[in-house]
């Protein structure tokens, strides 16, 4: 078997999943829509990196970035729950 890198582990991690994963997941996924509270500091974070990452990359040092990319994917899993409990 040849040498797999991380990054072909994680795609095969993230490969279409069986219905056991599917569910893992779901639920993984409501977990992590649990844990978001709404910030505006970092909205306007989030806001700056999109619209000019210069200077977002000027003032954000990696543990600011590390977090907002945490607080990034909370809230994108909490907006999926919220779209699926109005469906």
């Amino acid at each position: 078997m040849p040498d797999r890198t991380p990054a072909q582990t994680l795609r095969d991690g993230y490969a279409t999943p069986g219905p056991e994963a599917t569910a893992r997941a779901d639920r993984r996924r409501r977990e992590l829509a649990a844990t978001y509270r709404p910030d505006e500091g970092r909205d306007r974070l989030l806001a700056l990196r999109d619209r000019d990452p210069a200077a977002y990359a000027r003032i954000a040092d990696p543990m600011t970035t590390i977090g907002l990319g945490s607080y990034a994917v909370a809230k994108a899993a909490h907006e999926e729950v919220q779209r699926d409990s109005n469906s």
